[in-house]
């Protein structure tokens, strides 16, 4: 058994002569992962919705918010139809007078000239 184990080290360390030996070696890594970097005001890369509505799950385009076969998955719209907002999220349309709506951990949010929508509370604006 120690054998095996010692086969399997030595197999996976290996002989790499291009491996970095300290972390100096790695700072010019540093600067691609800048490129992995990813702009947004709320929502990013794998976050799931905050509820069963379906808000809050991550999206880039509208079709991101589709969930065929699921009849309590309401938010297809990406917030990202307002690029101003610079959000990208699962959304639906609301209105401040019917309270609920949006489900748990959601907030219908209102912005002049676009309407309203569904929010993650993560996400809504503070104060009152």
């Amino acid at each position: 058994m120690r054998s095996v184990a010692l086969v399997c080290l030595l197999i996976a360390c290996g002989d790499d002569t291009n491996a970095p030996t300290s972390f100096s070696d790695l700072s010019g890594a540093a600067g691609d992962l800048a490129d992995l970097a990813f702009s947004s005001a709320c929502g990013f890369p794998g976050d799931p919705a905050v509820n069963n509505l379906g808000v809050g799950k991550f999206c880039t385009e509208n079709l991101d918010c589709s969930m065929p076969g699921n009849a309590t998955w309401v938010a297809t719209l990406c917030s990202t139809i307002d690029p101003s907002s610079n959000a990208h999220f699962c959304t639906l349309a609301c209105d401040l007078s019917t309270p609920g709506q949006c489900g748990t951990g959601a907030t219908c949010v209102c912005k002049p000239g676009t309407g309203c929508g569904c929010t993650p509370d993560q996400c809504a604006p503070k104060g009152g």
